[in-house]
């Protein structure tokens, strides 16, 4: 009879940083889109604002001046990229990469406050999965390994097997890897992972055949 496992896990969790911030302020955003970072409500009250990224390093992105004439300062790595608007005090961030991916504040210079902040989750489609096997020896820890390009948001594994010791299967490595503790003719067959984005999902099944570990002998 077979018996069929099926694991589920989210192994993603969105985290915000410093203070909690409103649902909304939170993008999700795919690769190559474009993003609008939203102003404040009254941004008349603002003349000297800039947006700064907070990631592994912090840089001013954009910096807005109204104290004599308008005026907009776009940090240059970013000037290919950006459309800044000095009376609404958002801007928009053109083909995002994972590499946009953090917090985005903006800040009164006047008032020495953070005005806005975003957080923004950059997840580019995910590419063809594969699972890979270390061992297919009987009384052996096999460790099957389902490998993706981009970033990744949930994982679910089945297996197909006549095995009825699920007890000795466990997930390790952000769940990506399944593990079989002396592992048992049983445990042959299918095995499948399914993986996910908020923009994409992906999936890749793998035949095992554990094999014996018989002793030949000879006369």
């Amino acid at each position: 009879m077979k018996i069929y496992f099926v694991f589920v896990l989210l192994f993603t969790q969105l985290h915000l940083s410093e203070s909690k911030v409103p649902e909304e302020s939170v993008i999700l955003a795919a690769a190559g889109s474009d993003v609008t970072f939203p102003g404040p409500e009254h941004p008349e009250t603002y003349t000297r604002s800039v947006w700064i990224f907070y990631n592994h390093i912090i840089s001013d992105v954009v910096s807005f001046s109204k104290v004599s004439e308008p005026r907009i300062q776009i940090r240059k790595k970013y000037k290919s990229r950006i459309q800044p608007n000095a009376t609404t005090l958002t801007l928009v961030l053109q083909n995002v990469e994972e590499s946009d991916t953090g917090i985005y504040k903006l800040f009164s210079r006047q008032h020495v406050r953070t005005i806005s902040e975003v957080t923004l989750h950059v997840y580019k489609l995910l590419g063809e999965s594969r699972i890979s096997s270390n061992s297919s020896q009987e009384n052996s820890t096999i460790a099957l390994t389902c490998a993706v390009s981009g970033k990744v948001e949930s994982v679910m594994w089945l297996a197909i097997t006549d095995s009825a010791a699920k007890n000795r299967y466990t997930l390790i490595y952000d769940n990506t890897t399944l593990v079989i503790q002396n592992a048992q003719k049983s445990d042959s067959g299918i095995y499948g992972c399914f993986i996910r984005n908020p923009f994409s999902k992906s999936s890749a099944f793998y035949e095992l055949t554990v094999k014996c570990e018989c002793v030949k002998f000879s006369l």
